[in-house]
């Protein structure tokens, strides 16, 4: 499984998930960061500020449409 952290650098700095790596949406067309920050054969589990943060759920979308496993924690 791979943590993925997608708020803003600046959030991720002041706290995560141990382990999680950084990936914000100023970053997701950057097709290099996203590859050594998703892995295409383990889970990509995307979170951002809370359970209802939309952002998570829509980087979950549009990487498993670019063939990572990705879910919304």
């Amino acid at each position: 499984m791979n943590i993925v952290d997608v708020r803003a650098s600046e959030d991720y700095a002041e706290g995560h998930i141990p382990g999680a790596v950084n990936l914000p949406k100023a970053q997701w067309h950057d097709a290099k960061i996203v590859k050594t920050r998703l892995n295409k054969k383990t889970i990509n589990v995307l979170y951002c500020y809370s359970q209802v943060c939309h952002p998570a759920a829509t980087a979950a979308v549009e990487f498993a449409k670019r063939g990572y496993p990705a879910m919304e924690l």
